[in-house]
């Protein structure tokens, strides 16, 4: 995976700016246009608008590019030259319009900003982009390893890259991003699949643990045939567990020491909400999470489904 154009939302706040400098050396590192965005509420624009202060667009720009201007100590001779937009709108829904605009093939943000925890619980930016996104999104979690920046630039390595594979429609995809993004660093590459517990009474235990065989036994050679028409140029492992999908895979990519994990933000079976198993595992993670969406459905469709997803709780 080498994107072309990046796009980055920056609230001014310590985990936005963390993913920032994420963008910034996969721009670096890729030679990619980078886009850095921010929106002003617009209760706040009102507010500017009503104190006759022409000129708050103007100046949140120039907050923003003081604010992103300088990484590490050393030269920055090696940093891209970003784009600002400052735009006025619901910060998610702005984000997905330069995203669109720029043309961008990836969107770097953190799990939360300066809503803190209890937005990333209910109605954060993070989820909305999450259930509307029609490009990859690579989410940076407040505990994620923190990059080297040095003299000729950031130093960013992905030993490993496991991929939560849901043996869904968008399987194949998901393992071919994440064996694209092995690839370009030369890392290895884990496909881990969850399979459900399968709940019986007692009296059933024997069925129950038939079953259980049956499912892992399915998912090995279904993720053996993912492996098989990928033919990824890198290493690769598959292993099969047994729970709930973000929590196991997220525990799982974990205990393997996973620098990067890689899932699909389409509804899985037991959900109808887009996102929802992503969006958990980004709650439950401490490394950066690329969440890749379907392939189907217009921008349109997709932002319509972000606006109304309330509905599903």
């Amino acid at each position: 995976m080498r994107p072309r154009s990046i796009v980055s939302p920056v609230d001014f706040s310590a985990p936005s700016r963390q993913a920032f400098e994420y963008a910034l050396a996969l721009a670096s590192r890729a030679s990619a246009r980078l886009t850095v965005v921010h929106a002003v509420e617009p209760l706040l624009a009102q507010a500017a608008a009503a104190s006759f202060n022409d000129g708050y667009l103007r100046d949140t720009r120039d907050e923003l590019v003081a604010f992103t201007s300088r990484v590490g100590s050393g030269p920055d001779a090696w940093m891209p030259a970003p784009t600002y937009v400052v735009s006025v709108g619901e910060p998610w829904k702005q984000i997905l319009r330069a995203a669109d605009t720029h043309g961008a093939d990836l969107i770097v943000m953190a799990t939360q900003g300066l809503g803190g925890v209890r937005r990333l619980v209910f109605g954060s930016t993070t989820e909305h982009v999450l259930r509307a996104t029609t490009v990859p999104v690579l989410v940076i979690p407040r505990g994620a390893r923190y990059l080297r920046f040095e003299a000729n630039g950031p130093a960013l390595d992905l030993p490993l890259v496991a991929a939560a594979i849901d043996l869904g429609p968008g399987a194949l995809a998901v393992a071919g991003m994440a064996a694209r993004v092995a690839e370009e660093f030369g890392s290895r590459l884990l496909l881990v699949h969850a399979v459900r517990p399968v709940e019986a009474l007692g009296r059933w235990d024997s069925c129950r643990t038939l079953a259980s065989s049956v499912a892992r036994a399915t998912a090995d050679a279904a993720l053996d045939g993912i492996v098989t028409r990928l033919d990824p140029e890198v290493p690769v492992e598959t292993a099969v567990v047994v729970g709930q999908p973000a929590d196991s895979s997220c525990e799982f990519a974990a205990t393997r020491g996973a620098d990067l994990l890689v899932m699909g933000t389409a509804a899985t079976s037991g959900s109808h909400r887009p996102g929802s198993t992503a969006y958990r595992a980004l709650c439950l993670t401490e490394i950066p999470v690329l969440a890749v969406p379907p392939v189907a459905g217009s921008l349109a469709d997709r932002v319509h489904a972000g606006a109304n997803y309330q509905e599903a709780w």
